[in-house]
Formats: structure tokens, sequence, C-alpha cells
């Protein structure tokens, strides 16, 4: 699905808590941008994310700070304190719309999400609106079993209209709305969670982590007292 030149221009949006980020971000952002021929991508860690409990929250300024480092170099990705400049607590929806409402012509939004957040959609805000702003890239581990029949039972579900399967496009549709693309990537095992267990018990997770993001978690002793 690789667009040629004068093509639409695509933005894709990675949202998450970011908390911290890892190379399982990068990796599913990099395989995602080239499939669908992103022309560029927002890392868009969130203010203060709805659905995450009590789980340790580092401040937003250090999980950006991290973002930044993450992609530094890599052309096409993009750090976005957008989520910062919103209201609070930080809803898909109002991040779409103002995106969506700065859109130039030619210009698609694309958001990016893991099918562990997308399976949980009707908890989102507005989230039938989701899908008129943008089309989804659904990422999925390649060993989740039946994954592309799950993916089809949340839309239908959630919209109580058994989506329609384009085997060209490899997107489910709905009447009305965008595509939502089913993408099988190589999805690194790494996990926030595990990231923040890890440290919390002075593990090391190096090669798990860019070093520099390693050097400012354990520079600024995020989330544990490891040193390395």
């Amino acid at each position: 699905m690789k667009g040629g030149p004068g093509g639409p221009f695509r933005l894709g949006v990675m949202g998450g808590a970011f908390n911290p980020v890892h190379l399982g971000h990068l990796r599913a952002a990099e395989e995602i941008a080239w499939r669908y021929n992103l022309s560029k991508v927002f890392f868009m860690p969130s203010a203060l994310p709805p659905h995450k409990g009590e789980e340790e929250m580092a401040a937003f300024q250090d999980r950006f700070r991290m973002v930044e480092m993450a992609i530094r170099g890599r052309v096409g990705f993009e750090a976005s304190d957008l989520e910062a400049r919103l209201s609070t607590p930080s809803y898909t929806i109002n991040t779409l719309r103002v995106l969506h409402a700065g859109l130039q012509d030619q210009e698609e939004l694309f958001f990016l999400v893991g099918f562990d957040s997308f399976r949980n959609i009707s908890q989102w805000k507005r989230y039938k609106d989701l899908f008129q702003l943008a089309s989804f890239v659904v990422n999925i581990r390649p060993d989740t079993p039946g994954s592309k029949r799950l993916l089809g039972t949340v839309l239908e579900g959630c919209f109580g209209e058994r989506p329609h399967w384009s085997s060209h496009e490899e997107a489910y549709f709905l009447t009305g709305l965008k595509p939502i693309y089913f993408f099988e990537s190589s999805r690194l095992a790494i996990s926030s969670t595990d990231l923040r267990q890890r440290l919390a018990a002075g593990e090391s997770i190096r090669y798990l982590v860019p070093d520099q993001v390693l050097d400012y978690l354990l520079g600024h002793a995020l989330y544990s007292k490891a040193q390395g």
C-alpha cells in the first residue's frame, strides 16, 4: 500500500503514556510508517491518561523528553506535546479533533494503536466519532490466535454492524466510517509495565530502551533506584 509521488500526505499519530518509551514502540512505528507510506509520525505522550488507574506515572515532561531522545535523528518521526496543551484527562477524541481541524488538502490522518488498547475502544470517550476523524491502524502481534477475527468481533460489538473485510486493503470497513487497518508487526515483546517493574527491582533494562533513554531513566531515578 505504498503511495507514489504526488499522493496524499499521510500523518500518523502514535499516542500513549510512553511510561517509558521503549524499542517496541519505535519498531512498531517504523514498520507501520513503511507499510502505509506515512509522511510523518507524531509520537504524542498523554498528559493525563484517563484509563491508567493507580500505576506509577512519570511527569509529562520526563516522558516527553525521553520520546524526543528516542526518535532523535529519525527523519519523519516527531515528538508532540499537544496533549499537554489540551484539557485533561487526555481524551483521544479531543486530540484527533484538533489535528483533523488543522489538516490541509490532500492530508490524511492515521491513528496507530495496539490491539490490547483497541479491544477496549468502547470505553473511550465518544469512540464512534473517532472513526470519522482518522483511519485506524490496529497493530496486532502475529502470535495472537485468530487475531483478524478478534478485531472484527470487537468492531461488531462496538457498532452493532458486521464489518466488511477487504483482502486487498487488509482492512475492515463500516458504513460512513474511515477504514480500520489490520496490521501484524514484529511487536517486540517489551512492555512499559515490565520495564517499570525491572527498574523498581534494580534490574537492568539495557537493550530494551534506547541508550539515551536508559541514561535519562537512571540519571533521574525514575521509577526506581536502579543503577544500570
